[in-house]
Parts: C-alpha cells; structure tokens; sequence
C-alpha cells in the first residue's frame, strides 16, 4: 500500500473508524494508480530505447570499431572527423563508467520505476511530493476528516499525523503545529503558519466549522488538490516526454553517422 493509505489506516484505527477509512485508502490508491500507470508506461518505454541504445552501441565499440580502424590503418585512410570525436566521448565516458554498469542500472530502473509508480509505495511519496508539496495538504486534511467523522478532537489527529506522517519535513512542521494547538492557537491557523494549507483552504475550514460540515468540506479540499496534482504531473510529463524523445534522438543521430560515415568514406576511396 501507499504512503497515504498507510496513514489513513492509522488515523482511522485510532479514530474508530477503521472501515470508512480503508474505503477512503482504497479510493486514494486507485485515483493515484491512474497517473502512476500512465507515467510508468512512459518511463518505460525510454528506459527500454536507451537499454537497446546502450547493448547496441558497446556491441559495436568493442567488436565493429577496432575492425573499421584496423581497415582504415591498411589503406592508410584516417577515421573521419565525427567518428575520431565519437570516438574521443565514447572513451572519456568509459574513464567514469565501466561500460556494462550502464545497461546493468538502466534495466534496474527498468524494473523498480515503473513498479513503484504504479503500486504507490513510499519511493513515489517521499520523491515525487517534494516536487508538489502541496500533496501533503491533501493527506492532512483526509487523515482529519476521518478524526472529525468519528467526533474525535482534531488535536488528537494532529498528534498522531505528527508521530506517524511518512515524510520528515512535514512531520516536523506538524510538530510544531500540536504545540501550536496545546498553547492555544487555532488547529486551522497553525496548519496555514507552517504552510501546510492556504489561507483559502482556511476560509472554507473556517465556514464549513460554523455550519457544521467540516468533514465533508476536508474531503473535498483533499480531492481538489489532488485533482490539481494529477493535472499538473500530466502536463509536466507531456512537456518534459517530448524533450527526452528529441535527446535520445539527438544521440543515436550522432552514433549513427560516427559509424556510418567510416563506411562512405571508405567505399568513397576505394571507387575513386
């Protein structure tokens, strides 16, 4: 299971609540699953170009180059020019990489990305909500709906949330946020001081407590977030995937005329 529902399961079964909240992690896990499955098939499909790329290019170094110079040496022809430079950054990324180490990571990373994307494990919670802290909005304001469900206090949603939260940063800040509510302070002021809500998200938590549906208003905020997550995951992975096409394009380009041209230079002399 995922980081969130992870600390679902924990606030509701401190709660009282522990079926509504396996419904709400098994919701969570699925919404979550749907921009995972699409950013696994992408990662996946540049990680199995660049292993082919990779298999391909040390075949051909080891075993096709040494023949095409040996080939050159005889008819005393030099290599052309993008295939001495290919060649030159060929051996100046071999004195930092052993050579095989890099199809051997690249299938690792075949392997564990695309299953962390999709399963939700914590790789995917700790890394990619750095990126969209805002995520952690999301989790807070569900893990307290379940404790306002159950009519249980807040204060005591925060203390578990700062004993159990997955990440450091953030469960530090909730930290701060319990002692900020033992002495006194608003529980939705001090999420909105240490940046863990907005102060809109702290208007509708404000009005929604006055007219008495503060859980549904939690969960709703929650969704919202997420929804604005997943939308921005998905134009930052459009942008960034035609970029990553052009670059390996871009190298295998380069590989294709540093072996090729040796060819045409070749046959150029000898039919002259």
């Amino acid at each position: 299971t995922s980081a969130d529902a992870n600390l679902l399961i924990e606030i509701g079964e401190d709660s009282g609540r522990l079926g509504p909240a396996l419904r709400r992690a098994a919701s969570v896990q699925a919404s979550r699953s749907m921009i995972g499955q699409m950013l696994a098939s992408q990662v996946s499909y540049l990680l199995m170009v660049l292993l082919i790329a990779q298999v391909i290019t040390i075949f051909v170094m080891y075993f096709i180059m040494p023949k095409f110079e040996a080939i050159f040496m005889d008819f005393g022809v030099t290599l052309p020019d993008v295939t001495r430079t290919m060649l030159e950054v060929v051996h100046l990324a071999t004195r930092f990489f052993m050579p095989l180490w890099l199809p051997l990571l690249t299938l690792l990373l075949l392997v564990m990305v695309p299953f962390a994307l999709t399963s939700g494990t914590s790789f995917e919670f700790s890394i990619v909500s750095r990126l969209f802290p805002r995520r952690h909005g999301a989790a807070i304001l569900r893990s307290l709906a379940i404790c306002a469900e159950a009519g249980r206090p807040i204060e005591r949603g925060l203390r578990t949330l700062a004993n159990h939260y997955p990440v450091a940063s953030v469960r530090r800040r909730l930290v701060r946020v319990e002692q900020d509510v033992v002495h006194g302070v608003d529980w939705r002021e001090a999420l909105t001081r240490n940046g863990l809500i907005r102060t809109t998200d702290y208007d509708v938590l404000a009005t929604a407590a006055a007219v008495g549906n503060l859980p549904w208003a939690m969960n709703d905020l929650a969704e919202a977030i997420d929804r604005r997550l997943q939308l921005r995951m998905a134009m930052l992975s459009q942008a960034v995937w035609p970029v990553a096409i052009l670059a390996i394009a871009g190298v295998v380009l380069f590989l294709a005329v540093g072996f090729f041209t040796p060819l045409v230079t070749l046959i150029g002399r000898l039919s002259g």
